[in-house]
């Protein structure tokens, strides 16, 4: 008699943001989970109100706002493996929750400073694995006393892609993302305000940390700001395409763990121009060109840079004015956004899956 083996499927509970949110969290849990219809996820949402919601045939959604429906959901689900992909913020709001939670537990966690801020470190001892996006944040993680492995983000190849005949407009500069102390968009305009030249386009909040369009008068200049991020509306996928696209440079001006919204970018033809600390060297490659880091701040992330304000504009300057570095940069981005392609980030999540 042959004895037929029988595969274990897990009971996986992943919690992080919705996944039509639009935050980098949502993206790349759909991302990844749409991209491994052989796991069955039961996926806790951030943002998401509504009766539970099933896609994809493998992916079941849940509204997540309150404590006690996390309890709920994980004493019902009985989870083999939870998987938590968020920031520090929400991995200690959930702290007391996480360290009582039978079965194995995996965190999936972007690090954007040198090292991991103390108050989070003892967290971290809660899961069974530890994952990053980079090698930059895993030699964060490990400068903490931690290990970690790492999965990449991706890039879709096949939707971000270079427009074929864009037509004619005045130099566009571009920039997408929140509007928080890391990611220093008033040095992006203070840099734009002393090139004088071309247009900066904003797809950011008008008042998160800083109040854009008072810094605008105050910088004497007229930044484009898109609508919907203006007002705090989710942008589409279609529409983040179409925004990048428009832009003639990219500028990733914070320290990241990984830099989705660049490499984005980059695969559509757009040459980035990026704050040379965190992962940017890793994930841009030779597709981007890098601005000094000035100094370091210490934030709620931990130590992370502050981007030289003439240096950005130097890099600004070149790229508006020396065309043929400008086309042989856009050339360089699309063939390094070809090495990351979802395909890879799943078959590394899929490892981790099964290796715990």
């Amino acid at each position: 008699m042959v004895e037929q083996k029988v595969k274990f499927e897990k009971k996986i509970v992943w919690i992080s943001d919705y996944l039509f949110r639009g935050s980098s969290f949502g993206n790349v849990t759909y991302e990844l989970l749409t991209r491994l219809p052989e796991y069955k996820f039961e996926v806790l949402s951030l943002g998401y109100e509504g009766l539970p919601l099933k896609i994809n045939n493998n992916i079941r959604i849940f509204e997540l706002k309150k404590t006690y429906q996390l309890n709920y959901y994980l004493k019902k689900f009985n989870p083999d493996l939870t998987v938590v992909f968020h920031s520090f913020w929400l991995l200690e709001s959930m702290a007391q929750e996480l360290s009582v939670l039978k079965g194995r537990k995996i965190l999936y966690i972007p690090v954007e400073g040198n090292e991991i801020p103390y108050q989070y470190r003892s967290l971290f001892y809660n899961f069974d694995k530890i994952l990053t996006p980079s090698n930059f944040s895993r030699k964060a993680i490990k400068r903490s006393g931690l290990e970690a492995k790492v999965v990449p983000h991706g890039v879709d190849l096949k939707f971000f892609e270079e427009e074929k005949e864009k037509p004619w407009h005045e130099f566009r500069f571009g920039y997408i993302g929140m509007n928080d102390v890391r990611k220093q968009v008033p040095r992006i305009m203070e840099a734009y305000a002393r090139l004088k030249e071309g247009i900066l386009v904003l797809a950011t909040e008008a008042e998160g940390h800083y109040n854009l369009p008072m810094l605008a008068k105050q910088y004497k200049i007229s930044p484009v700001f898109i609508e919907q991020k203006l007002n705090n509306l989710r942008m589409s996928r279609e529409a983040v395409k179409d925004f990048l696209r428009s832009l003639d440079a990219y500028i990733s001006p914070a320290s990241e763990s990984f830099g989705l919204p660049a490499l984005e970018a980059q695969a559509c033809g757009v040459p980035t121009i990026a704050l040379d600390h965190g992962a940017a060297r890793e994930v841009l490659g030779n597709g981007a060109v890098y601005v000094n880091v000035a100094d370091y701040l210490e934030t709620s992330v931990g130590k992370v840079g502050l981007i030289s304000v003439p240096d950005l504009y130097r890099k600004m300057r070149f790229l508006i004015q020396v065309k043929k570095a400008h086309e042989k940069l856009r050339k360089k981005a699309i063939e390094n956004a070809k090495r990351w392609p979802w395909s890879k980030a799943v078959e590394k999540l899929k490892e981790e899956l099964e290796d715990v």
